[in-house]
């Protein structure tokens, strides 16, 4: 069941959707669509903050190869969950300008690139990641 596409407004062109969809679907999709986007920043910012937090622990606490290679699944899991995260804010973001068109909400629902994902004090997180990386090897 979740494999079933939906076609929903922002999936048809402008030029069609009068024709076919019932009346207000489109406004529905959009209330859908921003809450949909909305959810994933939440979720975004959750999975950020458990990446930070387990980035300071590893730092302090894993000493040994096992729990090294345990303790890096947990953090695969959390990468995981924030590509998925931005993956679902992208596309309801792009659903939304299939609706909505170009305009003043785009200030406020920017386009998410990976490059602007980092977590509060992730920068030096990072390096003390990585010094601690050369030392287990």
């Amino acid at each position: 069941a979740e494999s079933i596409p939906l076609h929903l407004p922002s999936s048809l062109p402008a030029h069609k959707r009068a024709e076919i969809i019932v009346p207000n679907l489109d406004h529905i999709e959009e209330e859908l669509r921003v809450a949909q986007a909305s959810d994933a920043l939440v979720q975004l910012r959750l999975q950020l903050t458990k990446r930070t937090y387990a980035a300071r622990y590893k730092g302090r606490n894993i000493c040994s190869q096992n729990h090294y290679t345990r303790f890096r699944e947990l953090q695969d899991q959390v990468e995981n969950k924030i590509k998925a995260s931005q993956l679902k804010y992208n596309v309801a973001r792009s659903a939304l300008l299939n609706l909505r068109g170009p305009g003043p909400w785009e200030n406020s629902l920017k386009e998410l690139h990976t490059d602007h994902i980092r977590g509060l004090g992730e920068h030096s997180l990072r390096a003390e990641e990585q010094e601690s990386d050369r030392q287990m090897q």
